[in-house]
């Protein structure tokens, strides 16, 4: 079995863990005598920083093997991640709200296995392995930021993920589903990227965070208003910063940031 094969098994198995969990649940009488809960198998914290761990490793690393050993055990232990997360969050849920979830749950697995089996931009390069495990592990990653976003940023979110905006070159693109992927050139590709956590609507406006990778320069981040769907203002952010919050009021556009210094800032924009 190759390697890509092996990404996608485990990505089933963890799916399979995560049905056969709540179809075990759904299946025990309401009337059963309440058994002593087992200890998680998976807690989210430790995933995540064993995640971190392997995203450290492989800044470090130097060869090809070692780099696609690193990148595999990290996707494996978002995968576990976000299994613990989103078994925990169900739990949060009020009962007519977990149906809701499951469902959206099983919408976006669909379109993650639907993504793992488009071709890599490295096909039949000793690259390609390497590629679909960051490309499996980033969206494992978003899944997670979009969960941890609160209800009103999810919201907010869903009205932006299709917009059309334009980066500082004033290029128009257009999200999907959150995201842009320009055309693959000289190995690299332009991505765009809308912040789940930090997006919000307020009246007729729409604003949120982008992360913008363009291909073959450094990456940097841009807030963008929307009115009535069009791109009203833009923001680029300081790549020494990083955006606590935003929020509209009176007219105005507030980005509440810190620096790598630790220093705390605000930047208010008229709109």
């Amino acid at each position: 079995m190759n390697k890509r094969n092996l990404i996608v098994s485990a990505a089933v198995c963890g799916v399979c863990l995560f049905a056969l969990g709540v179809l075990t649940g759904a299946s025990l009488p309401d009337h059963q005598e309440k058994m002593p809960e087992p200890e998680p198998l998976f807690e989210p914290e430790m995933c995540r920083h064993g995640a971190e761990y392997m995203d450290e490793m492989l800044q470090r690393v130097r060869t090809q093997t070692d780099m696609n050993l690193c990148a595999a055990a990290g996707t494996t232990l978002r995968q576990a991640e976000l299994y613990a997360f989103f078994r925990d969050y169900l739990g949060t849920l009020p009962e007519e709200r977990r149906e809701e979830a499951l469902l959206e749950q099983k919408q976006w697995e669909e379109e993650y296995f639907r993504a793992l089996k488009e071709p890599s931009d490295y096909e039949g390069d000793s690259l390609e392995s390497f590629d679909l495990s960051m490309r499996a592990g980033t969206l494992l990653y978003d899944r997670l930021r979009y969960l941890n976003a609160s209800p009103e940023a999810r919201e907010a979110f869903g009205r932006m993920k299709n917009l059309s905006f334009t980066d500082m070159d004033r290029i128009e693109r257009q999200f999907e589903n959150g995201q842009y992927r320009g055309v693959f050139r000289n190995g690299e590709r332009d991505i765009f990227k809308l912040s789940p956590e930090l997006c919000l609507a307020s009246g007729d406006f729409l604003a949120g965070e982008i992360v913008c990778s363009p291909a073959g320069k450094p990456p940097y981040r841009m807030i963008v208003v929307w009115k009535e769907g069009r791109v009203k203002e833009k923001i680029a952010v300081g790549r020494d910063k990083h955006i606590d919050s935003i929020g509209i009021a009176g007219g105005r556009l507030r980005i509440d940031h810190t620096g790598i210094d630790g220093n705390r800032g605000t930047l208010s924009v008229a709109l």
